[in-house]
């Protein structure tokens, strides 16, 4: 949740990689916090066989701290199984960086480097402002 928290993260990955080796993260379009628009959809429901499971990631109006840019996140799962339902609610703190930033704490933490920036996990999408770019990807190489 702070810049010292990601660097002893980027610390402890690059102590078990080999040099050269690569680190990749899936992160959320930093667009989806600045309020530029909403890269994807939040929830996910499967059905099969009379279950049902639900998945909610966020709502509207979930507070979001413009100075530590940390959103507390709403989180719902629902289960319906043969007609019995339960339901779990929880709050998730997230924080959101912008590609500068995370840009900024690689280089601080002296031990990677970025090697790309894709915009999801499929290598054809580059990391942009269009809609198929719905994730931050950084693929970094240990130093």
């Amino acid at each position: 949740m702070t810049n010292q928290n990601f660097l002893s993260h980027l610390d402890s990955v690059a102590d078990v990689l080999t040099s050269g080796g690569i680190y990749v993260l899936e992160m959320a379009h930093p667009r989806d916090v600045f309020d530029s628009g909403k890269s994807c959809e939040t929830s996910r429901k499967i059905s099969k066989n009379k279950k049902m499971v639900e998945f909610i990631w966020g709502k509207d109006e979930d507070p979001f701290d413009s100075i530590t840019q940390i959103t507390e996140v709403s989180v719902t799962i629902r289960h319906d199984r043969d007609g019995w339902l339960s339901e779990i609610h929880d709050q998730a703190s997230q924080r959101c960086l912008s590609a500068n930033e995370f840009q900024a704490l690689v280089e601080a933490s002296g031990r990677f480097e970025i090697v790309d920036t894709l915009g999801s996990l499929d290598l054809r999408i580059p990391f942009n402002n269009d809609k198929k770019s719905w994730r931050m990807v950084p693929i970094l190489k240990r130093l």
